[in-house]
């Protein structure tokens, strides 16, 4: 359900539940379980995808900011900080890294 919808920068809990035909508190409980929230999840596979992007040679003419919104993501501010938090650099120092010829 994330990786089909992460794309949706309004796509929350309840949604979630709401496809899976759970209640969100069963949801947030099984989450819970295995340590993490539903939140953190979405956040770090937008964020994995946003990564994958800007390693890719075929998304180079894309913006960060632009990847940040096929990502998910309403603000590009938000993804670059939690880009720094996950991986230790920003969305452009990522982008330099990748070699593209």
């Amino acid at each position: 359900m994330i990786r089909k919808r992460f794309k949706d920068p309004s796509l929350q809990l309840s949604d979630i539940a709401a496809e899976l035909t759970v209640s969100k508190r069963y949801l947030s409980q099984a989450f819970r379980q295995r340590g993490t929230t539903v939140h953190k999840q979405l956040m770090a596979f937008r964020l994995k995808r946003a990564s994958v992007m800007l390693s890719e040679e075929h998304c180079r003419h894309f913006s960060v900011e632009e990847i940040a919104k096929r990502s998910g993501f309403k603000q590009v501010s938000h993804f670059s900080r939690l880009f720094k938090e996950e991986f230790g650099i920003t969305p452009s120092e990522k982008r330099n890294q990748s070699v593209f010829y």
